[in-house]
C-alpha cells in the first residue's frame, strides 16, 4: 500500500508542474 500511495503522489506532482507551466505558458501569451 505505501508504494502505490508514493506512485500516486509521484503523479500527481508531475501532473501539477505540468499544469503549472501550462497555466504559466497561457497566461504570458
Amino acid at each position: 500500500v505505501g508504494n502505490l500511495g508514493l506512485l500516486f503522489m509521484l503523479l500527481f506532482f508531475i501532473y501539477a508542474a505540468l499544469g503549472v507551466e501550462l497555466f504559466g505558458k497561457l497566461v504570458c501569451n
